[in-house]
């Protein structure tokens, strides 16, 4: 008995491995995804950057020979003065404090990249889980329309040969049968592709899963954030815009540091060979900023912080647009949802039930039977696609905005 219930239960711990769920697949592209491994490579990289834009400028070593091989008391080594001195530059201006805040804007904004890059690969994820689903759904459409044709050409079938309906209407019933199963053949072939697409976006060439879960029909409409409400902490256009003029600045402040030139601090030791004696030395460089004050570099620094803060500008404007125009798309396709939830659906339905008996009893006509079936099946494809939109226009909103937990999607079982 033990051994039967083991058995049992290992096809359906199969099956449950199989089947992917949203959580799985967004879980596989955390691990799996290279753009976003490179993406955190990136990071990595600008903190590195950081790091060494805190180091101190090295110190040099130089030795320096006087008074040797020429002529007279000086043509040998005994007069010679040998010098040893360790030369340190030191930054002014403030230089390595601005080298060091620029560097640190460069990390802050390859995090921002980091996250759009995240942001990007869920909004991919979303929309390809959808279009799995969608496909799963239109294939379970064309399975039952391949089943209401078979009905129909056997029904039609007795009826002609009873000689209560023509032979003309089985040729038309079995030639409907036939493009059903035509249709479902693509269907399936279709959620093939819509497994492989998922594959992909971990690296799998092909589906590590038979299903997926979650309804696109068991969705309810949600709050959605107002666009006058953008925030540039949550919304990645805006967050990388305000982190881009950050660093516009920092850079603009290196430059202007950078006209400052650096003072070079001298000391060491001389031997002076005709008495064997040594003595301290010292000093200071100063160069002298007659030619080169950084003056083109500061200008060009300028002119970057108004690009960025003209393209801040830009991007706020753009996410006010962006963000009505996808407010306005949700709202129609919730508006058809309910419209084909509520009337169309059920009243389609009903004209088919109606077609059938009034087919069976005489009352209606063979293409009136078959006209109501082809509405039916193409209101719940129909159906189907604007539950798919619906739910991608969601998504597109949470891309949008950087919002994605407070977003009513999909419900998974």
């Amino acid at each position: 008995m033990a051994i039967g219930v083991t058995l049992s239960l290992l096809p359906m711990t199969h099956a449950d491995e199989a089947s992917l769920s949203f959580d799985q697949a967004w879980e596989k592209i955390q691990h799996l995804n290279p753009t976003l491994s490179a993406a955190r490579s990136s990071v990595e990289a600008s903190r590195s950057a950081a790091t060494q834009a805190d180091t101190q400028l090295n110190p040099e070593l130089s030795v320096e020979a006087e008074n040797f091989g020429g002529s007279g008391p000086n043509s040998g080594w005994d007069a010679a003065e040998t010098t040893l001195l360790i030369n340190q530059p030191v930054e002014t201006g403030g230089k390595r404090r601005a080298r060091i805040a620029e560097a640190r804007a460069g990390t802050d904004l390859s995090r921002v990249e980091q996250k759009t890059c995240q942001l990007e690969l869920w909004h991919t994820l979303m929309e390809r889980y959808v279009e799995a689903l969608q496909a799963g759904e239109q294939e379970a459409i064309a399975g039952d329309n391949l089943r209401l044709t078979g009905e129909r050409y056997r029904l039609i079938s007795q009826r002609v040969q009873a000689g209560k309906a023509p032979p003309l209407e089985a040729s038309r019933a079995e030639v409907e049968s036939t493009l059903a199963q035509v249709e479902l053949n693509k269907a399936r072939r279709q959620t093939q592709l819509t497994h492989r697409r998922l594959a992909l976006l971990w690296g799998h060439a092909k589906p590590d899963f038979n299903s997926i879960k979650g309804r696109l029909d068991s969705v309810q409409k949600g709050s959605l954030p107002d666009s006058g409400t953008q925030s540039p902490s949550t919304a990645p256009a805006l967050m990388r815009a305000q982190t881009e003029l950050a660093a516009r600045n920092a850079a603009l402040t290196r430059e202007r540091a950078m006209a400052y030139p650096n003072v070079v601090v001298s000391a060491g030791l001389r031997r002076f060979e005709n008495n064997e004696e040594f003595a301290w030395v010292g000093g200071i460089a100063l160069p002298i900023p007659l030619f080169n004050r950084n003056r083109a570099g500061i200008q060009k620094a300028g002119h970057e912080v108004l690009r960025a803060e003209q393209l801040q500008q830009t991007a706020l404007l753009q996410q006010q647009a962006d963000h009505a125009n996808l407010l306005v798309a949700a709202e129609n396709a919730w508006q058809e949802i309910a419209a084909l939830r509520d009337k169309a659906l059920p009243a389609a339905r009903d004209a088919t039930e109606k077609a059938k008996i009034g087919y069976e009893q005489g009352k209606f006509s063979y293409l009136e039977w078959v006209d109501a079936e082809r509405s039916f099946v193409s209101l719940r494809a129909r159906w189907i696609n604007t539950l798919s939109e619906y739910h991608k226009v969601l998504a597109a909103i949470g891309r949008l905005t950087g919002e994605t937990t407070g977003l009513t999607l999909f419900n998974q079982p």
